[in-house]
């Protein structure tokens, strides 16, 4: 929980300026569900719910559409609230598949994501899938 919080209110800070300046397209509020998957990880109050809050983006994918393809920027994290997602990449035209995300669990291409080169990997939605994406990282 405090790291989420941590990274929550550096990145709110960082990106207050952004933010003033032109507002963010989405915010979606938080669903009960959301809530529910969010208080099972830690005990968040109300306050820090509302805190990270305009973080988080909902998305309903169809089955086979990507949420993130190799070679783009990796720049959130993926909470999965319904659907399978899968994590592979492309080795001679051959898929390797790396792992599979369930309901109420994370992923992302980390080493993507902290090292900020283009990911070497694709998500993808195996069936339809309803994902939160949490942006911690807006880039001007």
């Amino acid at each position: 929980m405090n790291f989420i919080l941590r990274l929550a209110t550096q990145t709110q800070k960082q990106n207050a300026l952004f933010y003033a300046k032109r507002p963010p397209p989405f915010i979606d509020m938080m669903t009960p569900k959301l809530e529910s998957i969010l208080k099972n990880i830690a005990q968040f109050s109300e306050g820090e719910l509302e805190l990270i809050e305009p973080f988080f983006e909902r998305v309903e994918l169809a089955r086979d559409e990507v949420l993130l393809e190799e070679g783009q920027p990796c720049t959130a994290v993926f909470l999965v609230e319904s659907g399978i997602l899968r994590n592979y990449y492309n080795n001679d035209g051959l898929d390797i598949n790396l792992s599979f995300t369930f309901e109420k669990q994370f992923t992302t291409n980390f080493e993507a994501y902290i090292s900020r080169e283009p990911s070497k990997i694709t998500i993808l939605a195996m069936e339809k899938s309803v994902v939160w994406i949490m942006k911690t990282r807006v880039f001007t």
